[in-house]
């Protein structure tokens, strides 16, 4: 039987652990108290009076959602502040706790909302969970942050702050929540300190490399790599350019694992292409010397064309995408498929054995347009050059379109429809009339006998699309099929003014009678960049 001694000192042990889980800031001055408010990222403080009758009905629902939110990641502390003790009625009044009991949350040191709900443990512990959100651990001093960094095997962003009040620190923490939600950071760590109120060396982060003559200023950001990420070409640590102002977020997400982003299926919709990717059966903890050596193959092609962006995917994760492309995913200790994605989500297969003389020679293909694309196609015509609309196929979309220098107006058609072959003969008329604009070509696609690109959606025939020269971004024809709507919208989207046409799709005048209306004219084409800008 235990010893009655024994029972005595496990309940002390759990009054103890009970007391920490609700602090107590009865006792605590007007100053001392928001003093202690700094040493939290977030607290959620009670206000109550000992004779209260609703006070002592949440008194256990109060505990258990300390227990429960003491257990989170990183840990949210409560408290609770007696307003009929002497110290504790002025914190009372200063903050309002004008009815008893008033839950209040205080983050960053400063009041931030009163919580409104039914006061059981499970709507307080959601209400406090939606309203902080962290993913960031607090440190409150740095040997204790050294000693975090050295134990975690995985990318770790630190951050370091003067004080709560930096407008950074907001940013901070929305960005770390933001990050963590996808699913290929949420091993990512996120730790932070705030310098006034930390002891030890201030800004001194042996752990990741830095001396004493080398310590980070706040506000500082730096991303540490693990070893398993070390390569021989970037460096383990990246510090955030504060004065960029560069989306923080975005920051994170492209710094993190290094100058080869690790493409998911969680984060392969937010890389936007121009982009080359290697499939093959990666797993850097489990094989770190395969997954580096095609990693860092492509990390000297990367270094020398910084307008692409490489990434490395696990053949598995995407083999249904491939094989839905009649392209078989590495498996085991396989070479890596290398394909490319062009700006319009055309594939284009590097088909060479992957080395290194090989790759650089596919990437510089691929910056010219001169790699094949991944695209069922007819066969090209013979005759393209004598023809007013041009025909594309799957195999010329590339050269026609993607590279082409001179605005595109293109028609996606089915020949077996009704509505495109109504269009075509028009199709044709509109490209006649355009045929002296050495600025614009006008277009047409068998969309059923040809491969679209993923970017450009053909939900009915015919579908319309005009793609400016420079932006090469597609805009969807929204009118109706007379020929002056066509060009009207061609001359208001146009890269650079037409020859035979106005802004606003009037014709050009001769220059005789031009003259007499200049102004006219000019007041027109500011009304036009207007509603561009508008639109």
């Amino acid at each position: 039987m235990l010893s009655i001694s024994v029972i005595v000192i496990a309940i002390s042990l759990l009054a103890k652990i009970e007391a920490n889980l609700v602090m107590d800031l009865s006792d605590y001055g007007v100053d001392d108290f928001k003093s202690e408010l700094n040493n939290f990222d977030a607290l959620f403080i009670k206000f109550y009076a000992p004779y209260c009758g609703r006070c002592i009905a949440i008194q256990n629902e109060f505990k258990n959602a300390a227990k429960t939110l003491s257990q989170d990641t990183p840990p949210i502390q409560l408290a609770e502040v007696d307003c009929t003790s002497d110290p504790g009625s002025k914190i009372c009044s200063d903050f309002n706790a004008g009815s008893y009991p008033s839950l209040k949350l205080f983050k960053y040191g400063e009041f931030f909302k009163d919580f409104e709900g039914n006061k059981d443990a499970e709507t307080m512990v959601d209400w406090v969970r939606k309203n902080t959100n962290f993913v960031s651990n607090r440190f409150r001093s740095f040997s204790d942050l050294n000693t975090a960094i050295a134990k975690t095997k995985e990318p770790v962003v630190i951050a370091i702050f003067k004080n709560n009040q930096h407008p950074l620190v907001e940013q901070w923490f929305k960005a770390t929540t933001k990050v963590k939600r996808h699913w290929n950071y949420r091993d990512v760590e996120f730790m932070h300190i705030f310098e006034d109120f930390a002891t030890g060396n201030s800004g001194l982060l042996k752990t990741i490399g830095l001396s004493s003559s080398k310590r980070l200023l706040p506000p500082a950001i730096v991303i540490h790599r693990p070893e398993w990420l070390h390569n021989d070409v970037e460096s383990h640590n990246v510090v955030y350019e504060v004065e960029s102002k560069e989306d923080l977020e975005q920051w994170i997400k492209r710094k993190a694992f290094g100058m080869i982003i690790w493409r998911t299926r969680d984060n392969a919709e937010e890389i936007k292409p121009p982009l080359i990717v290697a499939y093959y059966d990666v797993n850097f903890k489990s094989d770190p010397s395969f997954g580096h050596l095609w990693r860092n193959r492509m990390i000297r092609a990367a270094l020398k064309n910084p307008e692409l962006k490489f990434a490395i995917s696990s053949s598995q994760t995407f083999r249904k995408v491939l094989r839905r492309q009649n392209l078989e995913p590495p498996r085991d200790r396989e070479d890596p498929l290398v394909v490319g994605y062009d700006v319009f989500g055309v594939m284009y297969v590097m088909r060479d054995k992957f080395t290194v003389k090989n790759f650089d020679r596919y990437v510089e293909d691929f910056k010219k347009g001169d790699v094949a694309p991944h695209l069922k196609s007819e066969q090209p015509p013979t005759d393209n050059d004598e023809r007013d609309v041009k025909i594309v196929v799957g195999a010329t979309f590339p050269r026609m379109v993607t590279y082409n220098k001179k605005d595109v107006f293109i028609a996606f058609y089915a020949q077996w429809c009704k509505h495109s072959q109504e269009l075509l003969p028009i199709w044709d008329e509109l490209a006649r009339q355009m045929k002296t604009e050495p600025n614009i070509e006008i277009q047409k696609m068998d969309a059923v006998a040809n491969e679209v690109p993923d970017q450009l959606e053909v939900p009915q025939y015919p579908t319309l699309y005009f793609i400016p020269a420079k932006t090469k971004k597609p805009i969807k024809y929204p009118g109706g099929k007379m020929i002056h709507e066509f060009v009207q919208f061609v001359a208001f989207f146009s890269s650079e003014e037409m020859v035979g046409f106005h802004r606003d799709g009037s014709i050009r005048k001769p220059e005789a009678e031009k003259q007499g209306n200049e102004t006219n004219e000019s007041e027109a084409k500011m009304q036009i960049e207007e509603q561009k800008t508008e639109l």
